[in-house]
Formats: C-alpha cells, structure tokens, sequence
C-alpha cells in the first residue's frame, strides 16, 4: 500500500491510475496546504474538471488514497450533472393569464375575455403562433373566426380564416384547440410586455356563437406558443352549480361619437329602448355633432330622428354600434331623411299635387311614385340655403292609388334613408284647366283633342281615347 501524504496537489488520472502532475503547476513534494488549495482554486477558475491528488510518492497511489481520488471522481460527476441540469432554460410562462367568462353556470353559453402579458423577449413575431386549449368538457364546435377578436393592447388584430391581406388568422382544430398565426408580412407582430386579448362569442365584433360550458367542476384552459414564441401557461376555470348571487359591479362604459346632417336648425333626438338619450342641433349648414358617453360595452341600437323648424318629424333612422368598454367608436356622417306635408289625398285628374318639406341645404331632394298602369315616375328638386324644398307632382297620372315617398342626397352624394310613404288617389274631373270651373274653355280643350289617344288631360275617363264619353262627362259636370 502506498504512502499516505498530509497534502494533496492539482493532477489528474491516466487509465493505470498513474498520477500526472498538471503542466501548468508541476507537482512538488514539498508543497504546502495552502499552496495546494491556492492551485486548486485557480483550476476551478479555469473551468477544470481535475481532481485534487494526494502526493509526495512515484508511482502508484494507495488504496486509501484510490478511495479519496474515486469519491473525488463521484462529486465532480455530480457537480457537473448539476451544472448542465441547472442550465437548462425552460419555457417562459406567459404573465397574468386568465379567463373571464360571462356566465359560470353549467351548461350554459358563454363569452371568454382570455388575456395576459407576451413574456417572451421576442414578443410574437411574424410567422409565430399560440394555441389557446379548453378541457375537453368544453364545447367549442361551433366557435367560429367571425366570433373572435383578438387585440394588441386594446387595438384589433384583423383576423381571417387564412394568411392572405390580414394580420393573423384563426383555426378551429375541432378538438377544443384554437390556433392563432401572425401572418408574415401582414404587419400584425406583437410586442414583448404587450398585453393580448382574445375575446371569444358575442362579446367579439360581429360575434354570434358562443362557447357551452362543462357540467359543474374545476377545467383548465392553456397557452401554448409555438414556430418561436415560446409563452405558455394553465389556468383553472371554475364552473358553479346551484349558487344565486346578488353583487354590484362598476360597469365598463364606452362612448358613441355620431355626426350627420338635417335640416338647419332641426332638432335631433337620440332614442335607445324608446327613451331619449340625448339631444342635439343642426347648425345653419345642416351639421350637427353628439358624443354620447357612459354606453355599456356591447351591441347598441340608436334610433335617430329629427323635428324642423315647422315641427314636422322626419322617419326614424337606425344605426347598431359595438361599443368597447374604455374606447369611444365614430359613427356618420348619419343623412337624416327629409321632412315633408302633402295638403290632400286626393286631386283631380289633371290638378298638379303640391308636396313641400325640409332637408339638407343646398342639396337635394329624390321624389319617387310608384302607380298603376305604369305611370311611376322619379325627379329630384334641389333644397334652398334654409333646407326648403317644393314639387308639384305629374298632373297626367293614371287614374287610381299612387304613392310618394323622399330621399336626402346629401352635397357629398350621400342618400339618407327613405322618408314615410304616403298614399294619395288620382280622381276623374273634367276641369281640364284647373280654374275651378268646368265650362266652354274646358270644351275647346276636349274638341282640340278629340279622337286623341295620347295620355292628355282631355281623356277624362283616362280610357286611351277622347271621345264622346268625355263629352257626356263634361256635360254632367258643366257649370259656367
């Protein structure tokens, strides 16, 4: 057995076992502790993975001295495990991860709000993508790209069923797994801190179906990123049965901006649910607009409409705006539709029927009648500086049922809504000169036509020919 030796040096161990001094700190005999310790330590510094060695013999080691080198041999084995097992670097986990849910009731549809924080230092770029996984008690099937929205700290992220002119694109893989890609070149990247929403049912734009909850229970909901993105984390989302609560929340409001054009001087009023939500003016130029604020985020239906200054109601104009909690959505210009009045429901063939009504100024107003036999017919008038406009109608309408009804066609070519329709009839009358009088001047108008079968005014029985029942119509009608 070898000579056991009070200090050890740097070496390392051939195949034989054999000790070789380190070229860099050749072995003396005579060396001291610290010495050893101070040579040690400047070959871990090194990065050496050598052993220390006890020495001051030639030649073979002992087998006490065989025990130290293999126990030496077995931490630096160790060691250097740890040293790679602790260097792996693992997945980042995506920061704030959660799901907000409309209804936690069993069975029930519900919208999804998901968010969290991009963690990875890449963000998600171009090309990359992430999957959003339900537990399988989820229904999903029926989840849609049109029932999804997905934004970049608050602004849309245009999605499409494919890569091609949007920024991202959406697959449903039909196993409760929805996939999302940043579509290369569509300019859709998302930074790293940048937090992503992914809203999910009628909470999205244009949303329609919804997601069906699980029977009661704790499911998890995952992130997975993946093509370079590298985020990912679980959730648990709780689905409660059975439970009746009662809490008072602060609701998220949005605003609704609208701007259009009346009437100068009409006064606009703004409806939801049949009451009134605001009001408004239209300047002397027609303009007029309103902010409406404190709308809940969601769907909203405005019902717009306005009084003239002759406390005449034009129609009901409707809009529908998604307004997103904490963001004010533009709406217009809104062309409200003119305002009108019609003196009678019934003129006498060939009496003109005078219409007169309010829209917007130096514009223009389109009359469209529609009748029997054909005889519908459409024309425009233009609207003075204060909105007023007037029209005599077709004197040479058939006989019969006529309706009329108005469109504002804004300086910009913009058309407004249909106004009301309203009905009036064409009656038989043998005035034919309109002067309130059927008599000798009416007569000469009757014989200059006679046998005439062009639509004239002459034909008063309105048969296509003017003839002697025209005359014995006049007679019954003769005054003076």
């Amino acid at each position: 057995m070898g000579k056991r030796l009070k200090y050890c040096l740097v070496g390392k161990i051939d195949s034989s076992q054999t000790v070789i001094p380190s070229a860099a700190d050749p072995s003396r005999p005579d060396r001291s502790r610290a010495e050893a310790e101070e040579s040690l330590n400047y070959y871990k510094s090194k990065g050496s993975l050598h052993f220390p060695l006890c020495q001051g013999y030639e030649g073979q080691v002992g087998r006490d001295d065989k025990q130290s080198l293999y126990m030496n041999r077995f931490l630096v084995l160790l060691i250097t495990i740890s040293i790679v097992f602790f260097s792996f670097s693992p997945t980042k986990a995506a920061l704030s991860f959660s799901d907000t849910l409309s209804d936690s009731r069993p069975f029930e549809v519900s919208n999804h709000e998901i968010k969290w924080t991009v963690a990875d230092a890449g963000g998600i770029a171009e090309g990359e993508s992430f999957t959003l996984t339900f537990a399988s008690g989820f229904d999903t099937s029926s989840i849609t790209v049109g029932d999804v929205d997905l934004l970049d700290d608050g602004a849309d992220i245009t999605l499409a069923a494919a890569c091609g002119g949007s920024q991202a694109s959406f697959v449903n893989n039909g196993n409760d797994t929805f996939t999302f890609t940043i579509c290369p070149g569509g300019g859709g990247a998302i930074a790293t801190t940048s937090v992503v929403t992914v809203r999910i049912g009628t909470n999205a734009t244009g949303g329609v179906n919804q997601i069906i909850s699980p029977a009661a229970g704790s499911y998890t909901v995952s992130l997975a990123g993946a093509g370079g993105y590298t985020d990912s984390s679980v959730l648990q989302v709780n689905i409660i049965g059975g439970v009746s609560t009662t809490a008072t929340v602060t609701a998220q409001t949005g605003n609704l901006h609208i701007v259009g054009y009346a009437s100068p001087s009409a006064l606009i009023y703004f409806l939801e649910n049949s009451s009134v939500i605001a009001t408004n003016t239209a300047n002397s130029n027609s303009y007029f607009d309103e902010t409406i604020n404190g709308l809940a985020g969601g769907i909203h239906t405005i019902n717009i409409y306005a009084r003239d200054s002759d406390n005449r109601n034009s129609v009901v104009t409707n809009i529908n705006v998604n307004i997103s909690s904490g963001s004010t959505v533009n709406y217009g210009p809104v062309i409200i539709a003119p305002t009108f009045s019609i003196p009678t429901t019934s003129i006498g063939r060939p009496a003109e029927l005078n219409v007169n009504g309010k829209a917007v100024n130096n514009s223009s107003v389109e009359i469209s009648i529609n009748g029997s036999r054909n005889d519908g017919t459409n024309f425009s008038v233009t609207t003075d500086g204060s909105g007023s406009w007037s029209a005599n109608i077709n004197p040479l309408l058939h006989l019969g049922e006529k309706s009329v009804y108005f469109v504002a066609v804004d300086r910009a070519s913009i058309k407004s809504e249909p106004s009301n329709t309203t009905n009036y009839t064409v009656v038989l009358s043998a005035d034919l000169n309109n002067d309130g009088k059927v008599n000798d001047l009416d007569f000469d108008i009757l014989k200059s036509k006679w046998q005439s079968r062009d639509n004239v005014a002459a034909d008063i029985n309105d048969d296509g020919v003017v003839n002697i029942t025209d005359l014995s119509i006049m007679m019954y009608y003769w005054t003076t």
